[in-house]
């Protein structure tokens, strides 16, 4: 196995550790964040920080978990994603099994070689807000990826009406809000600690292949 094989594996055996669902942990596994951020900076993209690509953030891995675990998506679910960035979270929502519908109002990149563009479940708008899939919902899930002071109806308008839920950061707190019976409650999921000054500031210009 390559070193960047066992740096995701200690990733995920990391994140088991912490108590977060096996499924999310699986996805991690699987998913090689190494390939959503410049070849130069491979072997940054398992530690514990979060990284500056010079045109987006990917949030550190335990973020990037507890956000997908608050969402709790299940196979055959569609997703709403706002803020792609490079699309590693797009990435893992699909190896849950969701059907992602995903858009980066900043026009994202992407450097997986692809593969996003490949997979059957992700449908991707580099360019737009948050009214951009509006024909394709209600969705069972939103995922936000940009701190917001509030959520915005147009994006609780999109959820089902009867389990729809939405996962975004408020201020600095992880905030989930469920449509139940047709009307919203909102839950505290716990405080988001401050992005740091940047670990990698790189490219978005992908080249190399996967070792």
């Amino acid at each position: 196995m390559t070193d960047l094989v066992l740096a995701r594996a200690a990733m995920a055996e990391r994140l088991d550790g912490i108590g977060f669902p096996p499924v999310i942990v699986a996805a991690m596994a699987r998913v090689p964040r190494h390939r959503f951020v410049p070849p130069p900076f491979w072997r940054l993209a398992y530690a514990e920080t979060d990284l500056w690509l010079g045109a987006a953030w990917l949030a550190a891995p335990i973020v990037v978990a507890r956000m997908l675990a608050a969402l709790a998506v299940q196979p055959g679910q569609r997703v709403l994603e706002l803020g792609t960035g490079c699309g590693y979270q797009t990435a893992l929502l699909a190896a849950l099994g969701a059907e992602v519908f995903a858009v980066e109002p900043l026009g994202g990149f992407d450097l997986s070689d692809g593969a996003l563009a490949a997979a059957p479940s992700i449908h991707r708008s580099l360019g737009g807000d948050a009214t951009v899939w509006r024909d394709r919902a209600p969705f069972d899930a939103i995922l936000v990826n940009a701190p917001l002071p509030e959520v915005p109806p147009e994006l609780s308008d999109q959820l089902a009406p009867e389990h729809g839920r939405l996962v975004a950061t408020i201020g600095l707190r992880l905030t989930v809000v469920r449509r139940v019976a047709g009307v919203l409650a909102v839950r505290d999921a716990g405080a988001v600690p401050p992005r740091a000054e940047p670990a990698v500031v790189g490219t978005i210009r992908a080249s190399g292949t996967e070792p």
